[in-house]
């Protein structure tokens, strides 16, 4: 029996040792693997330091209305509220700080229909009616938040500077127009936090919100040729505030 275990054993042997030399070599091949570092962040996105922007929206002003007639008071809670039109240019001295000027104007209007009494028994069929033009200008400074692919911009922008009223009153009386002006000027301070989505290193969309303050303490009465009547010194508890909200969408431009 071990004979014939013996026997069965040299035949495996030998065949294994035919099957080696009989079989083609197997070819290695070299795997090559590419690391890529873990900590490697992808190209920051640089825009130009010049940017362009303009807007348009609704601005609502803040002082309360010190009258106590009902109708008086409707009149002038419209004219409290208007549109707005606003530019800003800014140069980036550096990555998230740029210096510029500030420009901003709030148009208002509003008319009804009464009478006008120029003597205790003369009355006329009448139309009174205002526009306020508000305009602000300034020199400002501002801080961004850039996102790293420059695609999202937050700013948050300061402005001191010169805040003025144009009050035009006019009352309509048949053909004739009896017209005059109240103006008047004063510091004025602009805050504002906007936000810009960019399409390209060029152009982008932006929101804006933005708060103006200012208050008048004297007013200049104007005829209808612009010529100055009179300055009229206002007591504190009749000065103009001017301080509004406003609300805006527009459009950057980047060089």
């Amino acid at each position: 029996m071990r004979v014939i275990l013996s026997g069965i054993f040299i035949i495996l042997v030998s065949l294994t040792s035919i099957a080696e030399n009989c079989m083609p070599p197997i070819e290695k091949k070299e795997l090559k693997t590419t690391m890529i570092p873990s900590n490697e962040k992808p190209e920051t996105v640089k825009l130009g330091k010049i940017r362009f922007e303009i807007r348009h929206g609704w601005g609502h002003r803040l002082a309360p209305i010190a009258v106590s007639d009902p109708v008086e008071k409707a009149y002038l809670k419209k004219l409290k509220s208007g549109w707005t039109y606003n530019t800003e240019i800014e140069y980036f001295i550096e990555k998230s700080m740029g210096v510029g000027i500030a420009a901003n104007i709030f148009k208002s209007s509003n008319a009804i229909d009464g009478v006008l009494q120029t003597a205790p028994n003369e009355l006329y069929p009448a139309t009174f009616s205002n526009k306020h033009t508000i305009w602000y200008i300034g020199p400002s400074i501002s801080y961004e938040r850039l996102s790293q692919n420059a695609k999202h911009s937050f700013i948050f922008r300061y402005s001191l500077g010169y805040i003025h009223y144009n009050d035009i009153q006019n009352i309509k009386i048949s053909k004739n127009n009896l017209k005059q002006t109240l103006t008047g000027g004063s510091l004025g301070v602009y805050l504002d936090a906007n936000y810009t989505y960019f399409l390209n290193e060029h152009f982008g969309v932006n929101a804006n919100v933005a708060l103006i303050s200012g208050i008048l303490r004297s007013i200049t009465l104007r005829d209808a040729n612009g010529n100055k009547i009179e300055t009229i010194k206002l007591e504190k508890d009749e000065y103009e505030g001017l301080g509004r909200v406003d609300i805006s969408l527009g459009l950057v431009l980047v060089l």
